[in-house]
């Protein structure tokens, strides 16, 4: 039986990231999906030009529908404001079964801030200990942890600090990391850490959307029964694909190559 998503996030006007991205995947991975948007955002590559937050009748309205048509597993992005972060917990309590990712955004490509520092908080205190997975990159991971988050060694010291607020599992993204190649870090309760190495992928544009790409894979490949270090790399392996097909014309800085 075809497995289906839920996603929880906002939507983006430029069809590049949020909802958007996370429905490219699941189609292609031939999943289903149902979502329930957060927010609405106007925005390009270069900036956001509106931001609007879903009320919380509406939010709570989309979450029911998706309770009556069913779903495998949850991804959820943005959360901009404390109602949002309350629905959504009161959501995953009840619906402890299915696995559970949490892709910490807290901005935009454009570095549009997205939350608000109590945002932030509730997110670990309320949402961390409830889901399986959470994927900061290292500017969202330092947010929560308040360390430095420049090399490998202060993201290793980042995903302990995280799993000391509540969270099950962390996976760490390098993309932001100094270094001759890019290394995600994964770090679970039971003390598991893995890192994937790969070299870094010359691009023309920085796409946008391969975090939402990449925490929507691993939970479409969770949904499907793997084990979360071969998730990961499967979803890995799929966001490369996609980071080297977005190349344009223009040189611009490497990218990871997953």
């Amino acid at each position: 039986m075809t497995k289906r998503i839920l996603f929880i996030g906002g939507s983006d006007s430029s069809d590049r990231a949020g909802i958007h991205a996370d429905k490219e995947i699941a189609a292609q991975l031939g999943m289903k999906t149902c979502v329930a948007i957060t927010a609405v955002t106007a925005q390009t590559d270069e900036k956001l030009l509106h931001f609007h937050t879903i009320p919380k009748t509406t939010l709570v309205s989309q979450l029911k529908c998706a309770e009556e048509i069913g779903f495998d597993a949850i991804k959820i992005g943005v959360l901009p404001d404390l109602a949002a972060v309350k629905v959504v917990k009161d959501f995953l309590i009840k619906h402890k079964s299915p696995p559970k990712v949490l892709d910490p955004v807290l901005s935009t490509s454009s570095d549009f801030e997205l939350t608000t520092d109590s945002v932030i908080n509730a997110l670990a205190k309320e949402l961390f200990p409830l889901v399986d997975l959470i994927t900061p990159n290292a500017n969202e991971a330092k947010k929560f942890s308040l360390l430095d988050c420049d090399t490998i060694e202060d993201a290793g010291r980042n995903a302990k600090a995280l799993l000391s607020l509540g969270a099950h599992a962390v996976l760490l993204k390098g993309g932001h990391l100094s270094g001759p190649k890019c290394i995600d870090l994964l770090t679970q309760k039971s003390d598991v850490v893995d890192f994937y190495t790969a070299e870094w992928i010359p691009t023309h544009t920085n796409p946008r959307g391969t975090g939402c790409r990449l925490a929507s894979a691993i939970a479409c490949n969770l949904a499907q029964g793997y084990h979360l270090i071969k998730a990961v790399q499967k979803a890995r392996n799929l966001v490369a694909g996609y980071i080297k097909a977005s190349q344009s014309e223009t040189i611009s800085d490497p990218v990871p190559s997953l």
